[in-house]
């Protein structure tokens, strides 16, 4: 009977640690259990907020993109309005070079005319110190001569607008 109250006895020993080592088992799963679980929705919302940083990540990439774009236009655009700037300041200045030797040519034209009117009215001898005789009808002469000088001094006048708008245009350029 020893025997057997020994076997029972260690059966009922080992059915207690048994028993205590199940429940220890358990317990030790339920931790890991929880343990696997809280890691788990940490991880879900790690997941989330990745997802939630790559969707940033692209939108701000898409915006910088557009941006780009946008002064690679701008960049365009300026350098078109520089060549058209440079194309036209050549126009103008090849034109005002044009405008200038026109003037230039009237001018030298309005001093030919002045002088040769000059030498006409002066270099004949109309006036008082002139060797040939005055003519009767002195004052048509007179008129004539008065004539002449208001001619004169419209040539002049001419002559000095054209001036004043050679120094103008060189102002500009």
């Amino acid at each position: 009977a020893t025997l057997r109250a020994q076997i029972v006895d260690m059966k009922s020993e080992f059915e207690r640690a048994s028993l205590t080592n199940k429940q220890s088992w358990e317990k030790e799963n339920e931790i890991i259990h929880e343990k696997y679980q809280s890691m788990k929705k940490r991880a879900g919302k790690g997941e989330k907020r990745r997802e939630q940083i790559l969707t940033l990540a692209k939108k701000q990439k898409s915006q910088f993109q557009k941006e780009i774009s946008a002064l690679k236009d701008s960049v365009i655009c300026a350098n078109a309005k520089e060549k058209q700037y440079e194309m036209e300041k050549d126009s103008l200045r090849k034109h005002h070079e044009l405008e200038v030797t026109k003037l230039q040519r009237q001018i030298d034209s309005f001093k030919l005319k002045a002088s040769e009117f000059e030498s006409l009215l002066y270099g004949h001898g109309v006036g008082a110190e002139s060797s040939v005789p005055m003519p009767d009808p002195f004052s048509s002469l007179m008129m004539g001569v008065q004539q002449q000088q208001h001619e004169l001094a419209e040539i002049n006048k001419n002559l000095d607008d054209f001036q004043e708008k050679q120094a103008d245009l060189e102002k500009v350029v």
